[in-house]
């Protein structure tokens, strides 16, 4: 049990480790006008050829204030998908509760945290294990 606990250690500070070098997952309630817009994809690392994988397409992530989304060309398949979407706690960062946006869709697309102290925030969609490095960030249109 002793050798166990660094490697449990390792596992759970790995966990909350935000893909946006220097900046925090955001761990207070956003205001809720703070959350609805165009998000834009502007990186990737879920293919292996970056936002070069697009080939001059946009990938956009539009947050509605009544709940609903839309989203397009949506890496890797390029998919388009329309639902509801809900803001709310998604998992912990450093034992603190970690911000995003779930997702109800078919087909379903992957809950995104959000990432800032404050607006506008970035969302951050992670696949696979947190330490894989295979992330989407998207940023707010301005």
């Amino acid at each position: 049990m002793r050798t166990l606990l660094p490697i449990i250690a390792l596992l759970l500070v790995g966990c909350g480790r935000n893909p946006i070098s220097g900046e925090p997952f955001t761990v207070s309630r956003p205001a809720s006008s703070d959350v609805p817009g165009s998000y834009l994809l502007v990186s990737q690392t879920v293919t292996t050829n970056g936002l070069s994988e697009l080939r001059g397409r946009s990938c956009q992530l539009d947050l509605a204030p009544d709940g609903t989304f839309t989203i397009t060309n949506y890496v890797p398949s390029f998919i388009s998908a329309t639902g509801h979407w809900r803001c709310e706690t998604i998992g912990f960062a450093h034992g603190k509760e970690m911000w995003g946006i779930r997702f109800d869709s078919s087909p379903q697309i992957e809950a995104a945290a959000l990432s800032g102290s404050s607006a506008p925030y970035r969302l951050v969609m992670i696949f696979g294990d947190p330490d894989s490095d295979q992330t989407m960030i998207y940023e707010k249109k301005k």
